[in-house]
């Protein structure tokens, strides 16, 4: 009986996170850095608060902050077919960005990992 209840919460813990995987990938500063500069106009949201973009953000970024009451209205100017890539200042708040930015339509989101922090370890100006 035990078994069986902890299997079942495995499955339905599995089919939990499936819709996360299938839209969203976790990328790393360097990938970041080739796959937006392969894209003429990157889609790249800001998640973070006006201040921390106002001191510093990522080029092209758009900064619509994930506390914001209508960020999941200003998130519908971007173009749903196209990827989106999805940062924060350490990688908290972009994941729970991305999510609802997949749950909106989006057919491929791109979250970086580690965020700003990681992007500017890079070197990256």
């Amino acid at each position: 009986m035990k078994k069986s209840v902890v299997l079942g919460f495995l499955v339905m813990l599995i089919s939990c996170t499936g819709f996360y995987n299938e839209h969203i990938t976790l990328i790393d500063a360097q990938e970041f850095n080739e796959m937006t500069a392969l894209i003429e106009n990157p889609q790249i949201i800001d998640v973070r608060t006006p201040k921390e973009f106002d001191n510093g953000a990522i080029p092209k970024a758009v900064n619509i902050d994930l506390n914001d009451d209508d960020f999941e209205k200003k998130i519908t100017v971007f173009d749903k077919e196209k990827p989106v890539f999805v940062y924060c200042r350490s990688g908290i708040r972009s994941q729970d960005a991305s999510k609802l930015i997949a749950e909106k339509g989006f057919q491929s989101v791109y979250e970086l990992s580690g965020g700003y922090v990681s992007w500017k370890k890079l070197d990256n100006e």
